[in-house]
């Protein structure tokens, strides 16, 4: 039986028994599909949620990050603009993630339509890189979109954005 047919089961028997799935319960199941790259079916789950059981940001981050991870540009728009309307503070992060995922695809004209908009972001990302490589953070340098050797260049070029 395949995990999908399982999960499907899973929210037909609590059915009978008076069990409804609360927003953890789907945010569980949007972040399983999206790690084993069924976006699709994360996202029918998402627009399938009771009125009563709205999509919180956790759940929109989890597909966006599955559009990212799956390079999956559709699915990564999709889940950026409904999180941006549902919170504003979270558009410059979206506004990083699309970017990074037009210049993944080669599509840098929508590239330069992402910058920040936020001009006090550099300043505040950079203090918040120093303060965690003091506390031992290691950068992932496979986000770096850019034709360079080494992993030394590419944590200079991630604390140089």
């Amino acid at each position: 039986m395949s995990f999908l047919w399982q999960c499907k089961e899973l929210e037909i028997g609590m059915k009978p028994h008076a069990i409804s799935f609360i927003v953890e319960h789907y945010g569980c199941l949007v972040d399983i599909l999206c790690r084993a790259r069924h976006l699709e079916q994360a996202k029918s789950i998402i627009e399938r949620m009771p009125v009563t059981v709205r999509p919180n940001k956790v759940i929109w981050i989890s597909l966006l990050c599955g559009g990212r991870n799956h390079r999956n540009l559709e699915i990564g728009e999709y889940a950026a603009c409904n999180l941006i309307e549902g919170d504003l503070d979270a558009r410059t992060g979206c506004y990083t993630v699309l970017s990074n995922m037009h210049a993944a695809a080669g599509k840098w004209d929508k590239v330069s339509h992402m910058a920040s908009p936020n001009p006090g972001y550099i300043y505040i990302l950079r203090e918040m890189r120093k303060k965690l490589k003091l506390l031992g953070h290691v950068p992932d340098t496979s986000q770096v979109l850019l034709n360079i050797d080494g992993e030394k260049e590419k944590e200079f070029e991630l604390e140089n954005q």
